[in-house]
């Protein structure tokens, strides 16, 4: 179908076919195009979309943990001062007693009279 032809004139099946292919080849071509592109805006537009829901569900459950951590490191703090507590409790006159036996037993000596010379 180079030639330029009568539009009135008949044509063959052969020659109606190879022109539908022709065209149906263009067509098949724009619209894959047309495609490919719609395809990619289509990709940019979730990419981004998921991008930033995933950006706010992670600062979300970043949050939460350092919520969570907050809470499990302050009950950590708290047993242990009560550990502590009950452990400082049984000390806590050590002090007093602790003072009272320096007090004995570096006290000053007693002199001691000189004992007389025994008799044999």
């Amino acid at each position: 179908m180079t030639n330029p032809r009568n539009m009135d004139e008949p044509v063959t099946r052969r020659e109606l076919h190879e022109a539908l292919d022709i065209w149906a080849g263009a067509i098949m071509s724009q619209m894959n195009a047309q495609l490919a592109a719609q395809t990619a805006q289509l990709t940019a537009h979730l990419t981004a979309h998921l991008t930033e829901v995933i950006d706010v569900r992670c600062a979300a459950a970043e949050q939460r943990l350092a919520t969570d951590l907050a809470r499990h490191v302050q009950a950590a703090d708290e047993r242990m001062r009560a550990f502590l507590a009950g452990f400082e409790d049984k000390y806590r006159d050590l002090p007093p007693r602790v003072t009272k036996l320096e007090a004995k037993v570096f006290a000053p000596k007693r002199r001691r009279a000189p004992k007389a010379p025994r008799r044999r």
